[in-house]
Protein backbone atom coordinates (compact mmCIF):
# COMPACT_ATOMS: atom_id res chain seq x y z
CA UNK A 1 0.00 0.00 0.00
CA UNK A 2 1.41 3.39 -0.90
CA UNK A 3 1.47 6.27 1.56
CA UNK A 4 -1.10 8.15 -0.52
CA UNK A 5 -3.42 5.13 -0.45
CA UNK A 6 -2.88 4.71 3.29
CA UNK A 7 -3.66 8.37 3.89
CA UNK A 8 -6.85 8.21 1.87
CA UNK A 9 -8.09 5.02 3.60
CA UNK A 10 -7.15 5.68 7.22
CA UNK A 11 -9.82 6.61 9.70
CA UNK A 12 -9.66 10.14 11.02
CA UNK A 13 -8.37 10.31 14.59
CA UNK A 14 -10.92 10.65 17.37
CA UNK A 15 -11.00 14.17 18.68
CA UNK A 16 -12.96 16.20 21.19
CA UNK A 17 -16.37 17.40 20.04
CA UNK A 18 -15.99 20.24 17.58
CA UNK A 19 -12.26 19.76 17.27
CA UNK A 20 -12.30 17.72 14.07
CA UNK A 21 -12.04 20.63 11.64
CA UNK A 22 -8.31 19.93 11.13
CA UNK A 23 -9.00 16.43 9.79
CA UNK A 24 -11.72 17.79 7.51
CA UNK A 25 -9.14 20.17 6.07
CA UNK A 26 -6.67 17.33 5.54
CA UNK A 27 -4.39 17.83 8.54
CA UNK A 28 -3.12 15.08 10.78
CA UNK A 29 -0.86 14.92 13.84
CA UNK A 30 0.95 11.66 14.63
CA UNK A 31 3.24 10.79 17.55
CA UNK A 32 6.11 8.53 16.40
CA UNK A 33 9.14 6.94 18.13
CA UNK A 34 12.47 8.39 16.98
CA UNK A 35 15.11 5.74 16.20
CA UNK A 36 17.88 8.00 17.52
CA UNK A 37 16.41 8.86 20.92
CA UNK A 38 18.72 7.63 23.72
CA UNK A 39 16.11 5.37 25.36
CA UNK A 40 15.08 4.01 21.97
CA UNK A 41 18.69 3.25 21.04
CA UNK A 42 19.03 1.19 24.24
CA UNK A 43 15.78 -0.66 23.53
CA UNK A 44 16.87 -1.38 19.95
CA UNK A 45 20.28 -2.58 21.18
CA UNK A 46 18.57 -4.99 23.60
CA UNK A 47 16.61 -6.54 20.73
CA UNK A 48 19.64 -6.64 18.42
CA UNK A 49 18.51 -3.76 16.20
CA UNK A 50 15.96 -6.08 14.57
CA UNK A 51 13.00 -4.59 12.71
CA UNK A 52 10.71 -5.99 15.38
CA UNK A 53 7.91 -8.52 15.32
CA UNK A 54 4.28 -8.62 16.40
CA UNK A 55 3.69 -5.80 18.89
CA UNK A 56 7.27 -4.49 19.00
CA UNK A 57 7.68 -0.75 18.55
CA UNK A 58 8.84 0.26 15.08
CA UNK A 59 11.40 3.05 15.31
CA UNK A 60 11.63 5.72 12.61
CA UNK A 61 14.44 8.09 11.70
CA UNK A 62 13.56 11.71 11.01
CA UNK A 63 14.62 11.19 7.38
CA UNK A 64 12.17 8.27 7.05
CA UNK A 65 9.38 10.33 8.61
CA UNK A 66 10.03 13.26 6.26
CA UNK A 67 10.14 11.00 3.21
CA UNK A 68 7.07 8.95 4.15
CA UNK A 69 4.74 11.70 5.36
CA UNK A 70 6.18 14.29 2.99
CA UNK A 71 4.57 12.25 0.19
CA UNK A 72 1.21 13.41 1.59
CA UNK A 73 2.03 17.09 1.96
CA UNK A 74 4.06 19.65 3.87
CA UNK A 75 5.22 18.41 7.26
CA UNK A 76 6.78 19.69 10.42
CA UNK A 77 8.38 17.59 13.14
CA UNK A 78 8.64 18.62 16.78
CA UNK A 79 9.84 16.90 19.95
CA UNK A 80 7.23 15.11 22.04
CA UNK A 81 9.18 13.21 24.67
CA UNK A 82 12.66 12.61 26.03
CA UNK A 83 13.65 9.53 28.06
CA UNK A 84 10.20 8.09 27.39
CA UNK A 85 7.64 7.76 24.64
CA UNK A 86 4.50 9.90 24.88
CA UNK A 87 4.94 11.52 28.31
CA UNK A 88 1.82 13.25 29.59
CA UNK A 89 2.03 16.01 32.18
CA UNK A 90 -1.69 15.48 32.75
CA UNK A 91 -0.77 12.07 34.25
CA UNK A 92 1.64 13.43 36.88
CA UNK A 93 -0.78 12.83 39.76
CA UNK A 94 -1.12 9.17 38.71
CA UNK A 95 2.60 8.43 38.51
CA UNK A 96 5.11 7.30 41.15
CA UNK A 97 7.80 9.88 42.07
CA UNK A 98 10.49 8.50 39.71
CA UNK A 99 8.14 8.54 36.71
CA UNK A 100 6.94 12.05 37.61
CA UNK A 101 10.57 13.20 37.53
CA UNK A 102 11.06 11.65 34.07
CA UNK A 103 7.94 13.39 32.75
CA UNK A 104 9.03 16.73 34.21
CA UNK A 105 12.53 16.46 32.71
CA UNK A 106 11.00 15.41 29.41
CA UNK A 107 8.66 18.40 29.41
CA UNK A 108 11.56 20.75 30.16
CA UNK A 109 13.57 19.32 27.27
CA UNK A 110 10.53 19.49 24.98
CA UNK A 111 10.14 23.19 25.77
CA UNK A 112 13.86 23.75 25.25
CA UNK A 113 13.59 22.06 21.84
CA UNK A 114 11.26 24.88 20.73
CA UNK A 115 14.27 27.24 21.04
CA UNK A 116 16.95 24.66 20.16
CA UNK A 117 15.51 22.64 17.26
CA UNK A 118 18.53 20.32 17.15
CA UNK A 119 17.15 18.65 20.28
CA UNK A 120 14.40 17.14 18.11
CA UNK A 121 17.05 14.79 16.68
CA UNK A 122 17.57 13.16 20.09
CA UNK A 123 13.95 13.13 21.28
CA UNK A 124 12.64 9.65 22.01
CA UNK A 125 9.27 10.54 20.52
CA UNK A 126 8.37 13.17 17.98
CA UNK A 127 5.16 14.65 16.66
CA UNK A 128 4.69 14.79 12.90
CA UNK A 129 2.22 17.38 11.62
CA UNK A 130 1.07 16.76 8.03
CA UNK A 131 -1.24 18.89 5.92
CA UNK A 132 -2.56 17.53 2.65
CA UNK A 133 -2.48 20.28 0.02
CA UNK A 134 -5.92 21.52 -0.97
CA UNK A 135 -6.91 21.00 -4.61
CA UNK A 136 -6.55 24.19 -6.64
Amino acid sequence: MTVATWYMTMSPPRTAAGADSATKMGAVTIEMPNAYGPLNLVRQLLRGFSAGTNQDVRYWTLVELRRTFGAIGPISISADGFLTINPQTSDLDLLPPRSRAVVRVSEGLRRASERLPLLVHVADSVVVHVRKPQPS
